[in-house]
C-alpha cells in the first residue's frame, strides 16, 4: 500500500447532487431485487472515471494493475453497501479494488481496514519480509488489513479462479529477482565503471520508483534495504560527494512509498 489523495471530491460531489435520486431510486430497486445491478453502467463508469484515477489504475490495496494478476478493477465500498445504504454512493467510502481483493474482503467488517486515503505512510502499519517477499501487519490495524484482504499470500490458497486470481507473492518474488540480477552485475563491474555511468545507473534504479507503476511499496522497500544497492551507493559517495548528495536527495523523496523491513 501506498498513501492515496482523493482529488476532484468537489467535481464528483456536484455530478453526485445531479444524479443521486437516479442513483437511489435504481439502488432502492436493486435491493428488492427488481435490479440485478446496484448501478446503471453509464453511472459505474462515470464513478469509475473519478476514483480509479486516485490510484493511478491500479488496486489500492495490493497496488496490483489488472494485467499484473489481481483481475479488472472494481468499485469497493470500504463500508459494504449492506451495512449502510447511506454511503453507497459517498466518496469517501469508495475505493479502486482489484478483482481478488473486493472478492476476499466481500461483507467483511470493515472497521480498522488501512485505507490508503486516510495514511501518510504505512511503514508502521505494513511489513516485507526480506527473504520470503511476505507481508506482514506490525500495528492493530495493520495485522487487521492482512488478515481480512489475506494480502501476503497466494491468492491460490484460496482456491480462486486462476484465470483471474494469480498470486501476489510470485508478482513480488519477480521484482525481488529482477532488482537482485541487475545489482549483481553492476556490482560486479563497478571498478570498471565510471562513476558518471554507476550514478546514472542508481538514479535509474530509483527512478524505477514510481507512484504509477505497479507494486510501487514492494520495489520501494526491497531496493532501498538491498544491501548490494547501498554498497553502490557508498562507492559513489567514496568518489564523488555531489554525486551522492544527488542520490541522497532522490533517496529521500522515494523512501515514502517504502513500508517497514523484516530481515531473519
Amino acid at each position: 500500500m501506498i498513501a492515496l489523495q482523493k482529488e476532484k471530491i468537489a467535481d464528483y460531489n456536484a455530478w453526485l447532487n445531479n444524479t443521486k435520486d437516479q442513483l437511489n431510486e435504481h439502488f432502492e430497486n436493486y435491493l428488492h431485487k427488481k435490479k440485478k445491478d446496484w448501478i446503471t453502467q453509464a453511472n459505474r463508469e462515470k464513478i469509475q472515471s473519478f476514483l480509479f484515477a486516485t490510484s493511478f489504475g491500479k488496486c489500492a490495496y495490493c497496488e496490483r494493475k489488472p494485467n499484473d494478476g489481481g483481475g479488472y478493477l472494481e468499485i469497493e465500498h470500504i463500508v459494504p453497501k449492506s451495512k449502510n445504504k447511506n454511503l453507497v454512493f459517498s466518496f469517501e467510502n469508495l475505493l479502486p479494488s482489484c478483482k481478488q481483493c473486493n472478492t476476499i474482503k466481500g461483507n467483511k467488517d470493515s472497521n480498522g481496514i488501512l485505507n490508503p486515503y486516510n495514511e501518510k505512510s504505512f511503514k508502521v502499519h505494513l511489513e516485507l519480509d526480506f527473504q520470503t517477499m511476505k507481508i506482514s501487519g506490525l500495528s492493530e490495524n495493520g495485522k487487521k488489513t492482512i488478515d481480512i484482504l489475506n494480502l501476503s499470500l497466494n491468492a491460490k490458497d484460496f482456491r480462486l479462479d486462476e484465470k483471474y486470481f494469480k498470486g501476489a507473492i510470485h508478482y513480488r518474488v519477480k521484482i525481488k529477482e529482477d532488482i537482485d540480477k541487475a545489482l549483481i552485475i553492476k556490482k560486479k563491474h563497478k571498478e570498471n565503471q565510471t562513476i558518471d555511468c554507476l550514478f546514472d545507473e542508481i538514479v535509474a534504479l530509483l527512478e524505477r520508483i514510481d507512484v504509477k507503476s505497479a507494486n510501487t511499496s514492494t520495489y520501494a522497500t526491497y531496493l532501498l534495504n538491498n544491501q548490494t544497492f547501498n554498497e553502490l551507493i557508498d562507492f559513489v559517495k567514496s568518489k564523488d560527494e555531489g554525486k551522492f548528495l544527488e542520490i541522497d536527495k532522490l533517496l529521500k523523496e522515494k523512501s515514502k512509498y517504502s513500508i517497514a523491513i523484516k530481515f531473519k
